[in-house]
């Protein structure tokens, strides 16, 4: 254990004393954000559409020896969200059911990602990175449309306490893989991110007045305990970038 931890602590400086003496190279990038999950559950036919918004971000790339691997820490912008529709039957005791629900969430994120460059032909080159994140909801609005209900839309502060019970949860900690294609100092992109935390945790489905439990996520991933569903960010991002 001893060895392990030295050989660990030999690592992190040697790592440490070549990020130091590496002049970064500064990065930023837009990019589109969507999500897309269709699914059934209790007779009832979840219809998730694409939820699409914006990305921005920027982040210094520390080269790690000579071989094209480098550490990336950014910071991004990101909108996340989804949009589900509910093809269910009216039912004679019903007088209130929701046929839309739809969030729009905002978040800051902290990602740390390792990568690698292979340099190609004439002036190009593909990258692929990976890493945590650590994600803060600055701000996200839960809307809902409904049947039988005047004003048939209901709208209220996602992270806010009017959701009914516990507040929904700010923090977020995923993971994140990017696939690049370089040209010069321009590049495109394509990534996946992936939340760990539930972000609802028992407060966003119990609606005041609705008889309702259903609940979308933040990105359709969505499994029941109880009265209650689990919600996880999921997103896909596809942008465009330019490198110092």
């Amino acid at each position: 254990m001893k060895r392990i931890f030295t050989v660990a602590l030999v690592l992190l400086a040697s790592v440490t004393m070549t990020i130091g003496q590496s002049r970064p190279a500064l990065r930023v990038d837009a990019n589109f954000v969507g999500s897309n999950q269709s699914m059934k559950r209790d007779g009832y036919v979840w219809d998730t559409k694409m939820n699409v918004g914006l990305r921005v971000g920027a982040a210094a790339e520390f080269m790690i020896g000579s071989r094209g691997f480098y550490l990336a820490p950014g910071l991004n912008y990101t909108m996340k969200g989804s949009k589900s529709e509910w093809d269910i039957p009216k039912m004679e005791f019903q007088s209130t059911y929701i046929t839309m629900v739809s969030t729009r969430l905002h978040y800051l994120q902290l990602p740390i990602n390792a990568g690698i460059r292979f340099d190609l032909m004439n002036d190009m080159a593909v990258s692929i990175e990976a890493g945590p994140f650590l994600a803060y909801g600055i701000y996200g609005t839960y809307r809902q449309k409904l049947e039988g209900w005047k004003p048939n839309n209901y709208s209220t502060e996602f992270f806010g306490p009017t959701l009914g019970g516990p507040t929904n949860i700010r923090w977020d900690i995923g993971a994140n893989i990017i696939a690049a294609f370089h040209y010069k100092r321009y590049y495109i992109q394509i990534g996946y991110e992936h939340g760990f935390v539930d972000i609802v945790s028992g407060g966003g489905s119990d609606i005041p007045r609705l008889n309702d439990n259903r609940q979308s996520s933040s990105t359709t991933a969505l499994r029941e305990k109880g009265n209650n569903e689990y919600a996880y960010n999921r997103d896909f991002f596809v942008g465009i970038g330019y490198r110092f």
